[in-house]
């Protein structure tokens, strides 16, 4: 099905070119439903246990998801990453300027 000039890409790779139209709108939904969903709790949680503990465990958590997308291919295991890469943004986006402007 892939020629020379294909792009080895990730529709290539998931096999989504002949998929329903859904499944690539689902990778942002996806994401951002986690980021929803860790924003509501992940700050608060910083406040109980330490904004550096917290950092440090999203910064892990969004390192080994991150290379495991990299790695595996496979559609529902891939929304399950993203998932849980918008769940920890949070805490490396908001958390962060927190932590910083206590320096300054």
């Amino acid at each position: 099905m892939t020629s020379v000039l294909t792009l080895n890409n990730w529709i290539v790779k998931m096999n989504l070119s002949c998929t329903s139209t859904y499944n690539p709108g689902l990778f942002s939904l996806i994401y951002f439903f986690g980021t929803m969903t860790g924003s509501s709790f992940l700050p608060r949680m910083a406040d109980i246990y330490g904004r550096r503990a917290v950092l440090i465990f999203s910064l892990v958590v969004h390192l080994l998801s991150y290379f495991v997308v990299v790695y595996y291919h496979l559609i529902y295991f891939y929304f399950c990453m993203l998932f849980l890469m918008g769940l920890v943004f949070p805490a490396l986006y908001y958390v962060v300027i927190i932590y910083a402007t206590e320096f300054v």
